[in-house]
């Protein structure tokens, strides 16, 4: 790829290639490597994705959880640990909110609401009389 330092003239071309690559498996640390960008840069593009990218999306987000799992269990001090707890965080929000249907917490509810209207035997005899003499 020819360098330019002119990021927002090479950014359409780093989005489809960086789509292909998620679609590939590759992940985002690899990704922003081999493009020459911030780590920041390429998540931030590849969030910004529409729905028309659902495909791109799922695979993006499996593969944030998959790094920050990796992470979590490479962890061998508590600082890295702590940091890798904090990115799994970081994509389970995104994972529950960008693809609900995979891994979104919604739970259907259904309520039935009962309304039943008790009415003593005096009333009942009374409204019986008032209806006889609105026909009567």
């Amino acid at each position: 790829m020819p360098i330019s330092f002119d990021l927002s003239a090479r950014k359409p071309a780093i989005v489809e290639e960086a789509m292909k690559q998620v679609r590939d498996g590759m992940g985002l640390r690899e990704i922003a490597k081999y493009h020459g960008v911030d780590t920041k840069t390429i998540n931030k593009w590849l969030l910004a994705l529409g729905d028309e990218y659902l495909e791109v999306r799922q695979a993006f987000i499996d593969s944030m959880l998959a790094e920050a799992s990796e992470e979590m269990e490479s962890a061998g001090d508590t600082f890295p640990l702590a940091r890798a707890r904090e990115l799994w965080k970081k994509a389970t929000w995104y994972a529950e909110r960008r693809d609900r249907a995979r891994y979104g917490q919604d739970k259907q509810v259904t309520v039935n609401i009962g309304i039943g209207v008790q009415m003593d035997q005096a009333l009942a005899d009374e409204a019986g009389e008032l209806l006889e003499h609105i026909k009567g």
